[in-house]
């Protein structure tokens, strides 16, 4: 069989017809794991660099109000995140042959995963349409759901993916972010991180709450550093993340032969890898119209949600968020992650011991380039009522 040309993969008529098919059907997803285990929680947790003793520590979580450990917010996708093949060829992912760029994240969030919960997900495409692009002259707009179930039955949470696919020759041939240049650090520049890091971890609220009535529009929300980004924090990403396409052997080629528009070939070796290598491999980066290797989309997403578990503390729960990706973020760049609450809103039923919060979320780069947007609600504790779940 030959080989598909992947630098040159076109959204044909007929795949888009094909794709526009299967809108609004629904499938059932395979993760990464079938079980929220001691070990592929904190294996996410890990990867989104996110030391927080309710994933970690089984001591500290059973003395808090969760009983047990739980799960960092988007720790769901790894129930849904290896995808299904319908029975007509259709997949969960990207279009075939086109470069898929993560744009935006929308989380509702109903209940915490527990420790041996088992999740089930179900897929559906809401909608896949053109639109003109800067990046790459036309995108494939194409919008996904995941909803999420746990083994009784209830609902624990909806995630909606908004991804962009363009044609990587022409992304080439815009060359959007041929500017960015790798970004040398000073040792002042690395010593001010490490000392930020060493600050954020320190004011991390924990089992102390952060009471609704303690909070003003306007409060900021401290920032959170993540960065500088290294080959070796995507593979820690991805160990707690997982991957449909990181196959290795006799499995990579299996999957290749029956996946052939998801091989790249790294034109410097003549070696196959797949879609998921232009984020560590730089030469299949600049094919795709990248200047760099770079960050997954639902990374930023993880990283928006530590921002808020870290300023909410253990008694404060994220009930929905939202991330836009604006600019790449390539190995070597730093984000630091902030926010600002921008409205409250009233107490419901006194009861519920609890109002919410709408925050303002966004991310900005050692250029000086904001690279993330984002709003949440965050629902806080009342003082007046013991806290409860």
């Amino acid at each position: 069989m030959a080989a598909f040309e992947w630098e040159r993969g076109e959204a044909t008529p007929e795949m888009l017809d094909f794709y526009r098919r299967h809108v609004g059907l629904e499938y059932e997803c395979e993760g990464w794991i079938s079980e929220a285990t001691r070990d592929s929680i904190r294996h996410f947790a890990e990867g989104v660099g996110d030391d927080n003793p309710l994933y970690l520590d089984d001591a500290y979580a059973a003395a808090s109000l969760y009983g047990g450990l739980i799960a960092p917010p988007t720790f769901p996708d790894v129930f849904s995140n290896k995808g299904f093949t319908a029975e007509d060829g259709f997949r969960r992912g990207p279009l075939p042959g086109l470069f898929g760029l993560w744009a935006a994240d929308r989380w509702e969030f109903h209940r915490p995963v527990r420790l041996g919960d088992t999740l089930r997900s179900v897929f559906r495409m809401d909608s896949i349409r053109e639109r003109l692009s800067a990046f790459g002259g036309t995108a494939y707009e194409q919008v996904d759901r995941n909803t999420y179930y746990n083994q009784d039955g209830e609902l624990v949470a909806s995630y909606v993916i908004l991804r962009f696919n363009y044609e990587r020759a022409a992304a080439r041939g815009r060359a959007k972010y041929g500017e960015i240049e790798p970004y040398r650090y000073t040792d002042a520049e690395i010593e001010a991180i490490e000392r930020g890091y060493e600050e954020e971890r320190a004011r991390r609220r924990g089992s102390e709450p952060l009471y609704w009535e303690d909070v003003e529009e306007g409060d900021a929300v401290p920032p959170l550093i993540k960065g500088p980004l290294t080959l070796t924090q995507l593979i820690g990403f991805v160990l707690g993340w997982g991957s449909a396409y990181c196959q290795a052997n006799r499995l990579a080629h299996q999957y290749g032969q029956g996946n052939p528009r998801a091989v790249l070939i790294n034109r410097e070796y003549n070696i196959k890898d797949n879609v998921e290598g232009a984020h560590w491999d730089v030469s299949l980066a600049r094919q795709s119209g990248f200047p760099d290797a770079y960050d997954f989309g639902c990374m930023r997403t993880a990283w928006a949600a530590h921002l808020l578990t870290d300023w909410a503390g253990d008694h404060g729960r994220i009930r929905r968020l939202e991330v836009q990706i604006r600019r790449p973020n390539i190995v070597g760049d730093t984000q630091w992650f902030r926010g600002r609450v921008t409205s409250k809103g009233q107490p419901g039923d006194a009861s519920d011991g609890e109002a919410p919060v709408d925050v303002e979320l966004w991310a900005d780069n050692q250029r000086g380039e904001t690279t993330t947007v984002g709003s949440a609600t965050v629902v806080l504790p009342l003082r007046s009522v013991p806290p409860s779940l």
